[in-house]
């Protein structure tokens, strides 16, 4: 039997159901091994005492720990997720600003000036034209 798998099926066991073979090994194993029941004896302690303790953690705690691991040059991934979209959506508004000024500079470029026509792309309706324009007419002026 190998004593690995025996002590994995143990701890496994506490967290989710065996296979029917793995549970006959374990109770084998248990039966046979006062080690072991040990173990288990020693693992169901804990988890009794561990349901029955509350933690709590000053405010500020997860701050500290991560300047600690900071300052002992450990590596830390940031995971405030608010501060990560807001600096996302500000590189996506500054570069729709300078899109827009591209083409307000476009438009101006080639129009010769920014007025509300030439920014929409249309020249001026009359009354006379305007069912040739919604009709997509070329009626040449």
């Amino acid at each position: 039997m190998d004593n690995n798998n025996t002590y994995e099926w143990l701890y496994t066991s506490f967290d989710r159901e065996l296979t029917s073979g793995q549970k006959a090994e374990l109770e084998k194993a248990l039966a046979g091994d006062p080690e072991l029941r040990k173990e288990k004896q020693d693992l169901l302690e804990i988890r009794n005492l561990l349901k029955k303790t509350s933690f709590r953690f000053h405010e500020g705690f997860a701050g500290r720990v991560m300047h600690r691991i900071k300052e002992e040059g450990g590596h830390v991934i940031e995971m405030d997720v608010s501060s990560q979209m807001i600096n996302l959506f500000r590189k996506i508004a500054m570069a729709g600003v300078a899109a827009i000024v591209i083409l307000l500079l476009s438009i101006y470029l080639t129009s010769g000036t920014l007025n509300k026509n030439s920014v929409l792309g249309v020249d001026s309706f009359s009354d006379d034209n305007l069912v040739s324009y919604l009709l997509y007419e070329d009626i040449g002026e």
